[in-house]
């Protein structure tokens, strides 16, 4: 079994470490969530299920994530400073060094209370929907669709905004 896991993780990672990261993560889940297997059911195909939210999951993730830029010019001493400096920074700079983009604010602020508050929840927080569900007093599925409702206004909104390079290019859309 744990071959067969191994090998479908190898095809959707394309690397044997974060493959190895996945089985890992999914036989995680699946002892966490075995109360949730109905016997009688395929086991292996309620483990490759897990296997594959797991990596969509995981992808998501990484999407949400900074670009990580090394520059081979800056001395370590330089790294040590600036990571000293940024824990006494007060809670103020920090607030204004993570400010997102204008146009973005500016999308969020278009989105009811709602929706801006399912995605928060779900892609600032990275909660699930079950989470954002019992947050927000709703049902899933209107967590589901709140959400979509709300990415699909924020692409409408952010069309025309230049793209980072770090996410992709540097092209309109």
């Amino acid at each position: 079994m744990i071959g067969a896991l191994s090998g479908r993780a190898r095809l959707l990672t394309r690397s044997q470490a974060d493959a190895e990261d996945l089985v890992q993560d999914t036989l995680m889940h699946a002892y966490a969530g075995y109360r949730s297997f109905e016997a009688g059911t395929n086991f292996k195909a309620w483990l490759y299920r897990i296997m594959r939210n797991q990596w969509i999951n995981a992808h998501r993730r990484s999407e949400r994530r900074p670009c990580e830029v090394f520059d081979g010019l800056v001395s370590e001493s330089a790294v040590v400073h600036r990571a000293g400096r940024d824990q006494l920074s007060s809670a103020e700079d920090r607030v204004l060094q993570n400010m997102p983009d204008p146009a973005v604010m500016d999308a969020l602020a278009a989105l009811s209370e709602e929706h801006r508050l399912v995605l928060y929840y779900a892609d600032v927080e990275d909660r699930s929907y079950r989470e954002v569900a019992d947050l927000m007093g709703i049902p899933v599925g209107t967590v589901m669709s709140r959400l979509h409702r709300a990415r699909r206004q924020m692409r409408r909104e952010l069309a025309g905004v230049r793209r980072d390079p770090c996410l992709g290019g540097d092209r309109g859309r």
